[in-house]
């Protein structure tokens, strides 16, 4: 499958069901064909409480609905209030990155690899989508490059 192929299903997927979990783990079939990854999230940021909240998980099993809420450390929501949507964060060591770590350990994942999309509508962040590996085996720019093509129907999905 070509990237404009992978573009065109991963978008129909996303975009295809009102269900958000049915959506994400149809979108999350098309990218584990080109990336490997172990899970996708969708997560949603809430500024006012300073938290992250887990919307929907998709693994190869299926996609369900989850809420996990989880606090952020300040320096996290000072990032993500200047993120740009355009950006796909390659985390390759959680450790070092205190909203991946928050995640990791809310989700359970120690030590996993993601690729995540920051999520806008129109100049104001809503949340994020992950792909995680949890072997943590690292993910490339190649990947990374072709994981953001995804943001702009992500987020057009949550909307």
């Amino acid at each position: 499958m070509d990237d404009a192929q992978f573009f065109r299903e991963a978008t129909l997927a996303i975009c295809g069901d009102l269900a958000l979990e049915r959506a994400l783990a149809a979108c999350f079939g098309v990218v584990v064909q080109r990336i490997p990854a172990d899970a996708a999230f969708l997560e949603l940021y809430d500024f006012e409480l300073g938290t992250m909240r887990g919307i929907a998980k998709a693994t190869a099993a299926g996609g369900e609905r989850i809420d996990v809420i989880v606090p952020l450390p300040e320096v996290g929501m000072r990032r993500v209030e200047t993120v740009d949507s355009s950006d796909v964060h390659i985390i390759n060591r959680p450790e070092e990155n205190p909203i991946a770590l928050a995640m990791n350990e809310a989700f359970h994942t120690p030590g996993a690899s993601s690729l995540a999309i920051p999520l806008a509508v129109g100049a104001d962040p809503v949340g994020v989508f992950v792909i995680s590996r949890l072997s943590g085996e690292p993910f490339g720019d190649d990947e990374a490059a072709l994981f953001g093509s995804l943001n702009e129907p992500v987020a057009v999905a949550l909307s």
